[in-house]
């Protein structure tokens, strides 16, 4: 059986800890290895303590995104783009293990926190995801708490 996801997210080892892209009919080398180290990501993602306000700092990411919307599958979050004098935002799906891009590129606003109420019930009603083209393993480094 091939053990590669045949998703929308493409056809990536589910598991892989190194985001590789196989081609068609592939599957990962080293599965035993991935299926454990994406358990470990994963209990650590689910362990981790959050509300709106709180600050979530991603891997090789300079400066951390604010939550402004949250519940046990999706974080909505942003953080200030002064170059443009707007704000970059990210979608966070803890059960996919993805963040990125919503699939309408910026549904609302999401530094509003009644539109990412509203943006979250979208999302679990599965109107709207993370993007298929757009996104990322989750790497969440830390959560940094609102004083």
């Amino acid at each position: 059986m091939n053990k590669t996801k045949e998703t929308s997210l493409g056809r990536w080892c589910y598991r892989c800890v190194n985001d590789t892209r196989f081609k068609y009919g592939d599957t990962c080398k080293k599965i035993d290895f991935c299926k454990k180290e994406f358990n470990k990501r994963q209990e650590y993602v689910k362990n981790l303590s959050y509300s709106i306000g709180d600050k979530i700092k991603f891997k090789n990411e300079k400066r951390p995104y604010k939550i402004t919307a949250c519940n046990n599958r999706y974080i909505l979050a942003v953080k200030p783009f002064n170059l443009q004098h707007t704000y970059l935002y990210v979608l966070v799906d803890i059960e996919e293990m993805v963040r990125g891009a919503d699939n309408f590129k910026c549904y609302g606003d999401y530094s509003n926190l009644k539109e990412a109420a509203e943006i979250l019930k979208l999302c679990n009603n599965g109107e709207i995801e993370v993007s298929y083209r757009n996104f990322r393993r989750l790497d969440i480094e830390k959560i940094i708490k609102e004083k």
